[in-house]
């Protein structure tokens, strides 16, 4: 299994990040700073200094704290053979994976604790941790749902620029932190942890048609294309 990572989107990102934290830091101390003498310029300040802090804390939460999501993929599915490959951050959305089958779409959750599935009903007992949502940090909602809207992208994303036959598009959600407990009732797409995701590419997808080489060949012709020399594990 071969592993792409764009790192240059990886680094433009983590440089807004550590802009924003320093602005938003620097707003903070400013509001704490005037607010005897300049009470409205103290309150738009600390008002810049918490959303300015909040969008560094989701960059980071997203693209730069561990487990970063293209590792922990990486990680899970380095026991496949050569007929599969990830990239991650080039296509629309952030983590597909080519092989044999077609195109799977990954939509990846960092939540920890017990997560419960039941049917479109998506639970986490958060606790204390709710508060750090207010800071970036991501809430559940509803990833079954963003995981539809990624593989319709993606299927546009190949109408565009794929000009063989057609390519099936899967997809799965999948847990990366390894404190995730999950329990998953009837769910409306495949729900898992990482450390399952490649049994499920070797058992789950066999109902799903297999491309001819050609095909294969031509999709990883197209694929390879939009990644960067240095971007191979």
């Amino acid at each position: 299994m071969q592993a792409y990572t764009n790192t240059a989107f990886l680094d433009k990102r983590a440089k807004i990040a550590r802009y924003t934290s320093l602005i938003g830091l620097g707003a903070l101390v400013g509001g704490v700073l005037t607010v005897a003498n300049y009470i409205w310029l103290s309150y738009a300040l600390l008002v810049v200094g918490l959303i300015t802090a909040t969008v560094a804390a989701y960059l980071t939460n997203q693209y730069i704290r561990e487990p970063r999501p293209d590792k922990a993929l990486a990680r899970a599915l380095e026991g496949l053979d050569k007929r599969y490959a990830l990239y991650s951050y080039y296509l629309p959305v952030h983590h597909v994976v080519a092989s044999h089958r077609g195109l799977t779409v990954l939509q990846t959750q960092a939540q920890r604790g017990e997560i419960r599935v039941e049917g479109k009903r998506w639970k986490h007992s958060v606790g204390w941790r709710r508060v750090l949502q207010f800071f970036g940090e991501p809430g559940l909602g509803r990833p079954d749902m963003d995981l539809q809207h990624d593989m319709a992208r993606v299927r546009a994303w190949l109408e565009k620029h794929y000009p063989g036959e057609e390519v099936p598009v899967t997809g799965a959600v999948v847990f990366i932190h390894p404190e995730a407990q999950l329990t998953v009732t009837d769910p409306l797409a495949p729900v898992m942890r990482a450390d399952v995701l490649a049994d499920h590419f070797r058992r789950s997808l066999r109902d799903t048609a297999i491309l001819s080489t050609a095909s294969q060949k031509e999709l990883r012709r197209t694929l390879d294309a939009v990644v960067q020399p240095d971007d191979q594990d």
